[in-house]
């Protein structure tokens, strides 16, 4: 899933199987004029699978992300500086 704002930075989510085969969400930024981040954040925690991300953005580049994990629904934000 991917977000982008009006200056053209953006964040992308998905879901992807941990070294430990536990699903995790992860996250990487994209910065208009810089690039992608080197290595993608995973947002959720380790513990158990994580599904069906989500990503939102704001004119000014503040991105929230939620997720299911187990019977739960979680949410990360993230801010363009």
């Amino acid at each position: 899933h991917v977000a982008m704002d009006s200056s053209g930075n953006a964040i992308v989510v998905w879901q992807q199987y941990n070294t430990d085969f536990i699903l995790s969400i992860y996250a990487k930024r994209y910065v208009a004029g810089t690039g992608w981040e080197i290595s993608p954040v995973t947002i959720s925690s380790e513990l158990e699978d994580a599904e069906n991300p989500h990503v939102a953005m704001d004119s000014s580049g503040n991105a929230i992300v939620v997720w299911q994990q187990n019977y739960d629904i979680y949410a990360n934000r993230f801010e363009f500086k």
